[in-house]
């Protein structure tokens, strides 16, 4: 049997993909929560829940399912018994720091376990304000979940920030008010000291919790929000103060833009001047050249330098479609005729940088156990991966510029004539295959360079003006250089920037998520904090497989 289970376990990837968490409150400060768990297991014999720091708050009521199947509640849990012994079977160890609330797995592989119980005195009474703070999602579990979403609601209660205030630590993500309900959700993947902290302010009146806890509501505020990007409640001349100020900013922020459009920046044009060799982009010629021996790179960071738009992340694009020139991805249709992408010839790979692995990696974890990427995978992935994202456009860039530097384009923090020269064949090359015709370029030595022409024509975003208008030149040729039959490769180039895309706005909610001011002082619900949250109760270190 032994066997039987590490021959099945080795097919699984462990993780947990989504947990949602539905919390009620009702009149007396007990909290009815109900958990559903999406994970894959790939080892141990039960999964289980940390709740510690529980002071005068009891656990009980529990209730698991899966699907249809309702456990068996066993009350006190024997952890130490087979995987088959603990099957459809649920209970809680006691310990003195909290309580485990624990359940079988009954076998490896994808489970959607809904776990519910009862916390006695979740909710505090305080001098001046009620509130709910608590732990919902603990660190180091044994898989960091790739999504979490947490709703907190009051019996018979509407909820609105007039009567409630809210704040959210341990994770990137946001706060917020819907239907009524206080709602946490996460931006990015958990890493293993990701929590999910709920703190919650209540109006009198709202709950009478029977737990009564002295002191205001305030110092519990100072508490949480140490360490944290949330800074303290302002008063009334604070916030004047505040007023003003933003007015003063306001103000510059015109008179800069006035100075911006009608006296000329030198420092721009030196910048310039240094990377092109030229003053102005605009000397730069047409050049039917590829730059940096077809170094996409390269080419990206140099774009970047000069301040030329790259939106979408074209470069990624790029990658893709090189990647597919290259063997290392494969196009495919579907029984309906669906372009998909295969992830073909990783030994391929050897021909491309770190940073292009990388992204070949991603791709490949995002496509799943079948490693067929379909629409909207790479999306999700890149929805719950931000952090990766932003790190990898990093590494990207420093791979750049050291290839640039390893070439001797660049000497003393300046570039050379050589590199100078590179350079204005990169912004040569884009305005040769944006502005020009490449149907009056019939000559056979132009057709070998249709291959990287396309590539290019992704990295500045007209990979479909250039498939259009080489397909135009020679039916016959364009499908030999590019592999593909003309719909096929509009397909996969409508495929690629997709992907892009979602670089894009992945990117975006980081730097959303990072902006020091995100997090929302005052709880009107916006950005969590990372760090901070001190003082709940409930939560803890570990859980999950054992």
């Amino acid at each position: 049997m032994a066997a039987v289970l590490g021959i099945a376990a080795f097919a699984y990837v462990p993780g947990v993909h989504d947990v949602n968490i539905d919390v009620l409150l009702l009149d007396d400060g007990t909290a009815c929560v109900t958990e559903v768990w999406d994970i894959t297991a790939s080892q141990g014999t039960e999964w289980y829940l940390v709740r510690e720091n529980l002071g005068e708050i009891s656990i009980y009521d529990l209730d698991v399912r899966e699907g249809s199947r309702v456990f068996i509640n066993e009350g006190s849990w024997n952890v130490d018994r087979s995987i088959d012994a603990k099957a459809g079977r649920c209970g809680i160890v006691r310990k003195s720091g909290g309580v485990e609330i624990c359940w079988g797995l009954g076998s490896y592989g994808d489970h959607i376990f809904e776990v519910s119980y009862k916390m006695s005195n979740a909710a505090k009474s305080l001098d001046d304000y009620d509130m709910f703070h608590v732990q919902l999602v603990g660190d180091q579990l044994s898989s960091a979940p790739e999504h979490v979403r947490a709703t907190i609601r009051v019996s018979g209660k509407e909820l609105s920030t007039d009567i409630v205030r809210m704040w959210g630590f341990g994770f990137y993500g946001d706060s917020s008010i819907e239907d009524g309900a206080v709602v946490y959700e996460s931006s990015e993947a958990f890493s293993s000291e990701s929590s999910l902290i709920a703190l919650i302010r209540f109006d009198k009146g709202i709950l009478n919790p029977t737990s009564v806890r002295k002191g205001s509501f305030e110092d519990v505020q100072k508490k949480a929000f140490k360490g944290s990007e949330y800074q303290g409640e302002k008063n009334f001349f604070e916030k004047v103060l505040d007023a003003i100020l933003a007015f003063i900013r306001q103000i510059i922020g015109y008179v800069l833009v006035f100075l911006a459009m009608f006296i000329p920046i030198k420092a721009n044009r030196a910048k310039i001047k240094d990377v092109l060799g030229v003053k102005k982009k605009s000397e730069v010629m047409w050049s039917r050249e590829v730059p940096y021996d077809g170094d996409l790179a390269s080419t990206d960071f140099i774009l970047g330098k000069v301040g030329e738009k790259r939106q979408g992340n074209y470069v990624a694009s790029a990658i893709i479609l090189r990647m597919i020139q290259k063997g290392c991805l494969a196009v495919r249709k579907d029984s309906k005729g669906k372009t998909e992408i295969t992830f073909s010839n990783e030994a391929a790979l050897e021909g491309f940088g770190a940073a292009e692995k990388k992204l070949w990696y991603f791709m490949k974890e995002a496509s799943g156990a079948d490693e067929v990427l379909q629409d909207k995978e790479f999306s999700r992935w890149s929805k719950n991966h931000t952090t990766a994202i932003n790190n990898w456009l990093n590494e990207l860039s420093v791979q750049g510029d050291s290839a640039i530097n390893a070439k001797g384009y660049k000497a003393g923090g300046h570039y050379t004539a050589e590199g100078q020269a590179e350079a204005r064949k990169a912004l040569g090359l884009k305005k040769f295959l944006s502005d020009y015709t490449l149907i009056k370029e019939r000559a056979s030595n132009e057709v070998v360079l249709w291959q990287e022409y396309l590539v290019f024509g992704a990295m500045f975003g007209i990979a479909d003006k250039v498939a259009a208008e080489l397909k135009d030149i020679n039916p016959t040729m364009f499908e030999e250089a590019v592999v593909y039959d003309y719909g096929t490769m509009r397909n996969v180039i409508y495929m690629s920037d997709s992907l892009a895309g979602s670089i894009t706005n992945a990117k975006a909610r980081y730097d959303a998520a990072h902006t020091p001011s995100a997090a929302s002082s005052g709880g009107f619900g916006g950005h969590t904090s990372f760090g901070g949250g001190g003082g709940f109760s409930g939560g803890g270190h570990g859980g999950g497989c054992r």
